[in-house]
């Protein structure tokens, strides 16, 4: 499955991108902020994308726009354990999960194999 991760945290991205690749899919693509994960749904198609819920800019109208730009992507939401309203507001804009942080690869495994 081709996969774009959206971080603006470089270590946390690199996490996710190991875990992304260690289940087997391919990371198409790393976007530091909204703008870039837009354009790299637009661009590349993924199947997936992995989005920081505490990413600069408001998460859930992001989740709307990467599905309206790409109506079949999946979208799953990495947000710390309190986070329960951000998943909630995702989930309602469209994501189809969320992933906890600390992030632990056979989550991302499990989510991405669905």
């Amino acid at each position: 499955m081709r996969v774009l991760v959206a971080d603006d945290a470089q270590t946390m991205a690199a996490l996710v991108v190991e875990a992304v690749r260690l289940a087997g899919h391919e990371v198409v693509a790393v976007a530091p902020d909204a703008q870039t994960a837009l354009g790299g749904v637009r661009e590349l198609a993924p199947a997936a994308v992995i989005l920081d819920g505490r990413l600069t800019g408001c998460v859930p109208e992001l989740v709307a726009e990467l599905i309206a730009a790409a109506p079949t992507v999946r979208i799953f939401v990495l947000a710390a354990l309190g986070e329960l309203a951000l998943l909630r507001a995702c989930g309602l804009a469209g994501a189809v999960g969320g992933l906890r942080r600390p992030l632990a690869a056979h989550e991302v495994a499990a989510a991405l194999g669905r």
